[in-house]
């Protein structure tokens, strides 16, 4: 009689530290296989949909700045920093953490102002009316300042709230973005770098929700309508791919054993 023995659904025989074995390498596997944040350019984009969690990465090119403050005798690094971002009016809209972030992301500082959008008016060659405006303002010391522009910086927005649909008409949402620079009597325009957006994924597939006995998913999948069943991530493929192969070759390596046993049972009774 076989002890510490585990039967699968199918009725296949799998050894304790064989079947314990494939679980613990699934479970490595299910560990390391997270997903990982989505980047998208959003530049050429004339709006887009934010949801909580989102970033907004913003490059800000200030090279037209150092130029002109040379020419003025002035520092090439800016000590003010504003911007504004326009949106068509919306309303019930979250709230945005803002930050000046250096190219290399080892330096921050964050914006001050209102963390939300508020009512404006725009006249513009592609639209005027009404808008929506979210603001900032930042003071640098000489040294905070070189450390940030020693590259172009980026302005980082992470939205916490429902989803929020930001766009506005015939601009893009490069264009959407305002920054002014100021050192000393001068004030430049930033130039408009590329736009980023950067989603994080859902968690992982939690290791609770497969069982001992097969590694079937815990939650009854005949009792799911098929129209309310999600379309599964691409984590979730690899997931369940990465599983299969796994659980395969440690049945194959196990068939293989127990073959070449029987091969040389056979040979002993057969050859005494």
């Amino acid at each position: 009689m076989r002890r510490n023995a585990f039967y699968n659904h199918s009725g296949m025989y799998f050894g304790r530290r064989s079947y314990f074995a494939c679980f613990a390498a699934t479970a490595l596997f299910a560990a390391t296989a997270l997903p990982a944040a989505t980047i998208l350019d959003v530049s050429a984009n004339t709006s887009t949909i934010l949801q909580n969690g989102d970033t907004l990465t913003f490059q800000v090119i200030s090279w037209n700045f150092a130029r002109n403050a040379l020419s003025f005798g002035q520092s090439i690094y800016p000590t003010d920093v504003s911007f504004s971002l326009v949106t068509a009016p919306v309303a019930g809209a979250g709230n945005f953490d803002a930050t000046l972030q250096s190219a290399d992301g080892t330096t921050s500082a964050a914006f001050t102002g209102p963390r939300t959008f508020s009512d404006g008016l725009m006249t513009g060659s592609g639209y005027t009316g009404a808008v929506s405006t979210l603001s900032g303002y930042l003071h640098l010391s000489p040294l905070l300042s070189e450390a940030l522009f020693a590259d172009s910086p980026v302005i980082v927005l992470t939205y916490s709230g429902a989803d929020l649909a930001l766009g506005l008409d015939s601009y893009t949402l490069r264009q959407e973005m305002q920054v002014s620079l100021t050192g000393g009597p001068l004030t430049v325009g930033a130039l408009q770098g590329p736009v980023t957006l950067q989603s994080p994924d859902p968690p992982g597939i939690p290791l609770a929700a497969f069982e001992l006995d097969g590694f079937q998913p815990a939650p009854d999948q005949n009792s799911v309508n098929d129209s309310s069943v999600p379309e599964p991530s691409s984590a979730l493929l690899s997931l369940g791919g990465g599983a299969l192969l796994i659980a395969v070759s440690c049945l194959s390596r196990r068939l293989t054993r127990r073959r070449d046993r029987i091969a040389r049972e056979k040979s002993i009774v057969c050859n005494p």
